[in-house]
């Protein structure tokens, strides 16, 4: 039978499976016809990130499934050659991503009273939309909020979302997995940008 499957890039294709095929002989299929590497693939339908041991019987997939491909980023190591990062096969291109970190804000200043103040040009109030499948919630953040405060308001202030109650969840932002100390302006978080959330764990890598 045939899935189509997604990347968080925007690219789209079919793979032809077998029935009962379980989710490693899947990434498989992803290997052998797109040359992305096993190890770099994670699978999530309906919103679950689907296991390897288990089959399309599990989940259950059938012909014409649409299956989301979340590709791991590595960060790399200036010591390091660029074989060490799993590069596609021959004639596929790699995509390297670069980033520019900000220097850390000032720190806060006091007013003499014992009260901390932070320059009003060095915070910004705005509103991010927060997705979880097909439910969503508008949050007004401010950009200095580091993601794990973004995670505490959702657990109190948006229930309806419904989200795991273990907290086995993370956020992507722009197909990159957000660092849960970092604050939102460490991630170039802007006003009206949307943040989605991925069910299970983010282990090893960066």
């Amino acid at each position: 039978m045939e899935v189509t499957l997604e990347t968080t890039q925007g690219r789209r294709f079919t793979v032809e499976i077998w029935y009962l095929s379980t989710v490693r002989r899947i990434k498989e299929y992803i290997l052998r016809q797109e040359g992305i590497p096993v190890e770099s693939q994670r699978l999530f339908f309906q919103g679950q990130e689907l296991q390897d041991d288990r089959d399309t019987q599990h989940y259950p997939i059938v012909e014409g499934s649409h299956v989301s491909v979340f590709l791991e980023k590595a960060e790399m190591e200036d010591d390091k050659e660029l074989a060490q990062f799993d590069p596609p096969v021959d004639g596929m291109e790699m995509e390297v991503r670069v980033v520019a970190r900000q220097p850390p804000p000032p720190p806060a200043c006091n007013d003499g009273n014992g009260a901390a103040k932070v320059n009003n040009k060095l915070q910004q109030r705005m509103s991010v939309e927060v997705k979880w499948g097909a439910r969503a919630v508008t949050l007004e953040v401010s950009d200095m909020d580091a993601v794990k405060e973004l995670r505490a308001e959702l657990g109190s202030g948006a229930p309806h979302l419904l989200l795991p109650d273990d907290g086995a969840y993370f956020f992507i932002y722009k197909q990159n997995v957000m660092e849960e100390e970092r604050t939102l302006r460490w991630h170039d978080v802007k006003a009206g940008d949307t943040i989605e959330i991925f069910n299970g764990r983010v282990t090893g890598g960066a």
